[in-house]
């Protein structure tokens, strides 16, 4: 199994070199500090330089981790399979790719933006295989339509206004964290995005819509050395000159907006050739737009959208942060918040319960830590915790600034900010970056049916035991963190929570999960009791 380039993951390499071989301990004076500030060195250090989610194995081929369950779907770049976890019982959607020549650099392409995306609204790379024949991507599992089915299927054929709003937020939101690493996607259509959970009718505008494909994504490059092909009814008139950048893929958008309000083609019956024309594009697209306002009763602000985001000069049509700010998805988004639903009812009570949720868990050791953002890569993410981020992310980047914590009333409803307010943003902003990620977030509010289950417990201590000896040493979790292995980090992160530099199984079930380990002597304590008193 192939994993990220341990150059990538390796993010203290700078560190290392300045100090020329000297100890951090020593550098930074480690052994004079207090014990609270050895931790903030711990924490500070080693999020820093170990990202918790790109190392991510559970089995020693596809086959012996994953049970194939039935086609899902077929594409360009091969099929798509569920596929059950054999030892979490997770279900996955898995993508099977011929390893044919001349793919390889697609391939690539996706595993590489994917893994460095962590975005409520983009589907979740777990880990992939590359094996002799084929190379399989593990991905989280959508359970719903895409978004061309799910128009297709409507009553009427269409979107209303409010699904389109909630549907198109929520792509331009995938987009913006895509466009803020300085990536474009080049093949947005309907059928790259999916719902998370099945959705019909008014529940769209309850759904989560993800992002699912990126096959042709690319750093932004005005001329590359190589045409994107895409799809040519939602490509921009820019590509065909070879010029990419972030505003095809708002014009992308523009279309597929159009598509969702109308049920329709914007450029029906016209051949490629027709498209690269520029002139002749820009005269049928006045016509049909014009078409649209009537015959579908069409908003003057769903209109005024339409044109600015299918304006034929890039350089007039508005930014991703631009159409997320328009009335036609500010309008909707007020809407959205008055539909009750049980996610958004369980999501109010995390918000409220966070700052509680903190602080109990800044005394926690690393390894604990380290341990939750595993969990969180392995499980199955609760919708309400989800939802619940994306609340808090009122700008849509995928991250949490201290600001988006003091400006919302979700989370202080009486008003007046905590005096640990800093304190508690720094127990989530694990890479001490100024942003809290949607993983890291995650992480905090684990619930405990996922944080005391049996098989993710199993599994996560499997990932941290990388030489399988039954121990998690320093030298796994060198591995682990991308450090040498004498790293003082990792020596700090063990000692935290072992004396004898190993953390057994039973050490790391009584730190994770202590309540199982009680449960487990209650239950032992109560077979060895007489039957008349059990």
């Amino acid at each position: 199994m192939i994993l990220l380039p341990s150059a990538a993951v390796d993010r203290n390499a700078a560190v290392r070199t300045s100090l020329a071989g000297r100890s951090l301990l020593l550098y930074f004076g480690l052994e004079e500090m207090s014990p609270d500030a050895q931790r903030e060195f711990l924490i500070k250090e080693g999020a820093r330089s170990g990202d918790f989610l790109w190392f991510h194995q559970s089995g020693e081929s596809f086959a012996s981790t994953y049970k194939v369950e039935f086609k899902i779907g077929e594409g360009g770049f091969g099929k798509v399979f569920s596929a059950t976890h054999k030892r979490t019982g997770i279900a996955r959607a898995v993508k099977r790719l011929h390893k044919v020549p001349g793919r390889q650099e697609l391939h690539k392409n996706e595993l590489d933006t994917l893994l460095g995306l962590d975005h409520p609204h983009i589907v979740k790379l777990l880990e992939y295989y590359d094996e002799d024949e084929f190379l399989y991507l593990v991905f989280e599992l959508c359970e719903g339509l895409d978004l061309l089915e799910t128009i297709r299927t409507s009553k009427t054929g269409r979107l209303g206004e409010l699904e389109g709003s909630v549907a198109l937020r929520h792509m331009l939101k995938a987009l913006q964290c895509c466009h803020s690493q300085y990536r474009g996607h080049y093949d947005i259509k309907p059928e790259n995005f999916m719902f998370k959970r099945s959705t019909s009718g008014e529940d769209i505008a309850q759904g989560n819509l993800k992002m699912v494909d990126f096959g042709l994504s690319s750093c932004f490059d005005m001329h590359r050395n190589h045409r994107i092909s895409g799809t040519t009814a939602y490509m921009a008139p820019e590509f065909w000159s070879g010029i990419y950048g972030p505003e095809g893929d708002v014009w992308s958008c523009g279309v597929v907006l159009f598509v969702m309000l109308t049920g329709t083609p914007l450029l029906d019956d016209i051949c490629p050739a027709t498209v690269k024309r520029e002139t002749r594009v820009r005269h049928v697209l006045q016509e049909r737009l014009q078409c649209a306002a009537t015959e579908w009763n069409l908003s003057s602000s769903a209109m005024d959208l339409l044109k600015q985001m299918l304006q034929h000069d890039r350089h007039a049509r508005p930014t991703i942060k631009e159409a997320l700010k328009h009335p036609f998805n500010t309008g909707g988004y007020d809407i959205e918040r008055q539909l009750p639903s049980p996610e958004s009812l369980q999501a109010g009570a995390l918000l409220k319960e966070l700052p509680h949720l903190v602080r109990d868990i800044m005394t926690e050791p690393m390894l604990k830590r380290v341990a939750r953002m595993i969990m969180v890569h392995v499980s199955e993410v609760p919708e309400a915790a989800s939802l619940a981020f994306r609340m808090l992310d009122l700008h849509g980047y995928g991250e949490l600034s201290i600001s988006a914590l003091e400006e919302n009333p979700r989370l202080w409803s009486d008003g007046i900010l905590p005096d640990d307010l800093e304190a508690i943003f720094e127990a989530m902003d694990l890479n001490r970056d100024g942003y809290i990620s949607y993983r890291a977030f995650l992480a905090v509010t684990l619930p405990d049916e996922i944080r005391c289950n049996a098989s993710i417990l199993e599994v996560t201590f499997g990932i941290l035991d990388v030489n399988e000896d039954g121990f998690i040493g320093q030298t796994d979790l060198a591995k682990v963190f991308g450090h040498d292995a004498d790293s003082e980090v990792c020596d700090l992160t063990i000692s935290e929570v072992s004396k004898d530099g190993k953390v057994s199984w039973d050490t790391f079930l009584a730190l994770v999960a202590p309540e199982i380990v009680v449960a487990n002597a209650l239950l032992e304590h109560c077979m060895k009791l007489p039957k008349s008193r059990r």
